[in-house]
């Protein structure tokens, strides 16, 4: 939020938005929850919530969010010769739920508000990266070699660089298989994806920590996240509107799906696969897509091959105390070195009000350390990266990522800002 803050106030430094005055002010600040007895007069603009809360809640049943009924209500989808919207869509029982209480006209009307971030994954630690060499190579002759245990195979990670950033032409292309961009480095296939946590395992580095609590939930971000990019655009669509082709499993081959895999980790066997069309009558294939028995088998993995904090597995051992061991990694003694933290993207904005802002503070500039510097990672687009099984998926390069958005903004207009 405040880098979104920030961009915004750029981008807008030349607009009028009233009469008299130029320019945008975002001044965020850490707040109790709203509701709407305060806003009209609060000196807050906008405030992130969550589908549960009581605030957002009685924002909509009391009419103060945008009005969407034009999208809900707009024909737009061709069934059979019939012409279908969203709300068609929607069960005649389960209306309510989205809808505000009834006005005087005793119309209910559906209301929509943006939530400032909700996508689940992993995020890095860059500076232990850097440190240990954790990033795919470029250049294989000036590179670390690894043989995978798992896929029997040598992979090649740049040199570390101890507390120096990495130089983005001695990391690899990335899963968008475009040099210079944010996912240099980055695994562009589930194999290299798999190799990057056995080789921060055999650094001695926990590859990434999650919350105990919820641990079910926890590994469900990553597991959302490998779907929806393995997936690919077209394929994640159809998951909702029954749309357009994807690949499914349809048996499985006496043979490993990771040639190292050990009987006694697991039975992973290699799929037979096919594309097929999605439609109304075949919309159940969408359970059989190979992108989710591919995420199925990574889960699966992180429980079996230990690439998980083992605090994560306590019930007590909650999302806060979480945050705060992966923001100490590398600085506090008693806290183990782990290179990923597993979550959504506004895990860092709950950090900060989680009631413990010294130690997100710490993390950014801790005393006598460098600056930390965290990073989203983009995840594998692709299962393999062999020409056989990439030659109809070249068209995933990018992550696909399933957001969510929440976002209540004020009526309040201050004179000054």
């Amino acid at each position: 939020i405040d880098n979104w803050g920030k961009a915004f106030e750029e981008y807008a430094k030349d607009m009028s938005f009233a009469e008299g005055k130029q320019g945008v002010k975002f001044n965020v600040t850490q707040s109790a929850v709203p509701n709407i007895n305060s806003q009209a007069t609060s000196s807050y603009d906008i405030y992130p919530v969550y589908c549960g809360d009581t605030a957002l809640q009685d924002t909509v049943r009391a009419g103060h969010a945008a009005c969407i009924d034009d999208i809900m209500y707009e024909k737009y989808d061709n069934r059979d010769g019939e012409m279908l919207s969203i709300d068609d869509k929607i069960p005649a029982s389960a209306k309510p739920n989205f809808k505000s209480d009834p006005d005087e006209a005793g119309v209910r009307k559906y209301y929509g508000i943006p939530l400032y971030s909700y996508s689940p994954g992993v995020t890095i630690d860059e500076n232990c990266f850097n440190k240990y060499g954790f990033f795919f190579a470029n250049d294989k002759d000036a590179a670390v070699p690894f043989f995978s245990p798992l896929n029997q195979e040598t992979y090649y990670f740049v040199e570390p660089s101890g507390n120096t950033p990495i130089e983005a032409e001695n990391k690899s292309a990335g899963p968008d298989q475009e040099f210079g961009t944010q996912d240099d480095g980055m695994p562009a296939t589930m194999r290299e994806f798999i190799t990057m946590f056995e080789y921060i395992k055999e650094n001695q580095i926990t590859p990434f920590v999650a919350m105990g609590s919820a641990y079910q939930t926890a590994i469900s971000f990553i597991y959302q996240g490998l779907l929806s990019s393995l997936l690919g655009y077209e394929a994640s669509r159809a998951l909702f509107d029954f749309r357009g082709k994807m690949e499914i499993v349809v048996g499985y081959y006496d043979e490993p799906l990771f040639p190292g895999l050990s009987p006694e980790v697991g039975r992973m066997l290699k799929p037979k696969t096919m594309i097929v069309d999605i439609t109304n009558e075949t919309g159940y294939y969408t359970t059989w897509a190979s992108a989710n028995y591919y995420a199925d088998c990574f889960a699966e993995l992180v429980y079996k091959m230990d690439w998980v904090y083992d605090k994560t597995y306590l019930d007590t051992y909650d999302q806060k105390t979480a945050m705060q061991d992966f923001i100490l990694s590398g600085y506090d003694p008693n806290v183990k070195p782990v290179a990923m933290y597993c979550d959504c993207t506004f895990w860092h904005n709950e950090a900060k009000i989680g009631g413990s802002p010294q130690l997100f503070d710490a993390m950014i500039n801790h005393d006598g350390h460098e600056p930390r510097h965290l990073k989203w990672m983009s995840l594998p687009t692709l299962f393999d990266g062999s020409e056989e099984y990439a030659a109809d998926r070249t068209h995933q390069t990018h992550q696909q990522v399933m957001a969510y958005s929440l976002m209540i903004a004020s009526r309040t207009e201050k004179e000054n800002d």
